[in-house]
């Protein structure tokens, strides 16, 4: 489909997304969160350290936030 398009892109617009069938629509789904790849896991030491820096982030923007309206 997608040589086609690039083939001819006229034909890009020439279909209404919402009519194409359910078995497409589904394949072409299946094909996008294959491609996505496997999922990385963190261990529990690298979710906590990111978790501390976020924490740390977000209480510098509440800190300055603060600081703005005083």
């Amino acid at each position: 489909m997608k040589m086609l398009l690039e083939l001819f892109p006229h034909l890009r617009d020439s279909f209404d997304k919402d009519e194409l069938p359910i078995s497409f629509l589904l394949k072409k789904g299946a094909l996008k969160a294959a491609s996505a790849g496997p999922r990385r896991v963190l261990s529990a030491s690298a979710r906590k350290r990111i978790s501390d820096a976020q924490k740390k982030r977000w209480a510098l923007h509440k800190a300055k936030a603060k600081q703005a309206k005083s």
